[in-house]
């Protein structure tokens, strides 16, 4: 039997939640997106960065951790025109 992964399941996760032009990369308010997605109860795949299919205590720490090192300083505008 030939299975396959469709393209509709596919999930990116994503540290700089907004994208604002306006900002270097992840801050605050990308804390504040993923606090929303957790507060509502439903899978948001951007935010499962642990790829467990649920969206915990262990996404937040590795938000947390990647945000803590600096290490998303640069914004998906600075890639898009």
């Amino acid at each position: 039997m030939n299975q396959y992964c469709p393209l509709a399941n596919a999930t990116v996760v994503l540290f700089d939640q907004n994208g604002a032009v306006t900002t270097a990369g992840m801050d605050v308010t990308d804390l504040g997106a993923w606090l929303k997605e957790f507060g509502t109860g439903f899978y948001f795949g951007r935010s499962d960065y642990d790829m467990s299919g649920t969206v915990g205590v262990a996404d937040l720490s590795a938000w947390l951790k990647v945000f803590g090192a600096a290490s998303s300083i640069a914004g998906c505008a600075s890639y898009c025109p």
